[in-house]
């Protein structure tokens, strides 16, 4: 892609409100395959390969629409379970949301989703805020670094941050190259039914407890200081890749993860629900572009 909206490269099979099988490239292929409905019975627990995080109701709405991801019947924390064939293979998901917004919910969620499912790859997938010109609204920031801004020192009349860097495993961020390889970068991806197309950025997001809607935070300053291709802020990927970070897969190796966030508002006093829907939507749908690309490294860390 040149950034025109031609789709040249992309396939993408299903009807109007569907988006099934796809997937990016000079030479793209798509498996047809199953529709992601399939009895989680019939998947023996050690085989889940892709946990899927949200937090919001439309931003889980969005993921079990986009992804046809099924109630596996749990009580308690709730999981949805399915399966996409994508080329190479059959990826097991599964998806879950915690009890509430901010760092703390996000790892004991995930917690229940280790214990329960252990997945390969854990992907946060939701909706955020830009702070950066080159984002737009609707747009999706794919990030594989997240810059954890919650730690500081209170001096007198001003706040010192110490900002912590998180950076998913080496074969994950080869696995989004390769995907903005096919898909040029900014990726431009196709919308669902008449939606417009929308871009999808590979960049850093900076996470703490705030909901930031004020453009001149000293917050968004102190991100922009501390790395200027910081694209957006959210208030759950800190947790999501210390989590990580602590954790190693069934094989030893360290559990992947990446964060999808579809901007809904530029942070600050213009913020507002309008577009909370649009952009969970792009953000499930640019996941559902992804998954080809990162299932190597499913079938590598199993």
């Amino acid at each position: 892609m040149n950034g025109t909206t031609d789709n040249r490269g992309v396939i993408n099979l299903g009807g109007t409100n569907t988006f099934t099988n796809s997937a990016l490239g000079e030479q793209a292929t798509v498996y047809v395959g199953h529709d992601g409905r399939e009895s989680s019975s019939a998947l023996r627990p050690d085989e889940w390969d892709f946990g899927i995080v949200t937090v919001l109701p439309a931003e889980t709405r969005a993921v079990l629409d986009v992804l046809q991801l099924t109630d596996d019947g749990s009580t308690g924390q709730r999981f949805y379970t399915g399966q996409l064939d994508v080329p190479g293979g059959t990826t097991k998901l599964v998806a879950t949301q915690p009890t509430g917004q901010g760092q703390r919910p996000i790892m004991a969620a995930l917690t229940n989703l280790r214990d329960r499912y252990s997945p390969a790859v854990v992907a946060l997938v939701g909706i955020g805020g830009a702070i950066h010109g080159d984002v737009a609204i609707d747009d999706v920031v794919l990030a594989t670094r997240v810059v954890f801004y919650e730690s500081r020192k209170l001096l007198p009349g001003r706040i010192l941050r110490r900002g912590q860097e998180l950076q998913a495993p080496n074969e994950i961020t080869h696995s989004v190259n390769a995907f903005f390889i096919a898909a040029d970068e900014p990726a431009v991806l196709p919308g669902r039914g008449v939606a417009q197309s929308f871009r999808v950025h590979h960049g850093v997001i900076g996470s703490g407890e705030a909901v930031i809607a004020d453009a001149d935070d000293e917050i968004r300053r102190y991100l922009n200081d501390y790395n200027d291709k910081t694209l957006a802020v959210e208030m759950e990927a800190g947790g999501l890749s210390q989590f990580c970070h602590d954790t190693t897969t069934r094989s030893g190796g360290p559990l992947g993860w990446l964060v999808l966030r579809g901007i809904a508002d530029r942070a600050d006093p213009d913020k507002d629900d309008r577009h909370h829907e649009t952009a969970a939507v792009h953000a499930a749908q640019a996941l559902r572009y992804l998954i080809p690309y990162v299932r190597p490294q499913l079938v590598a860390g199993r």
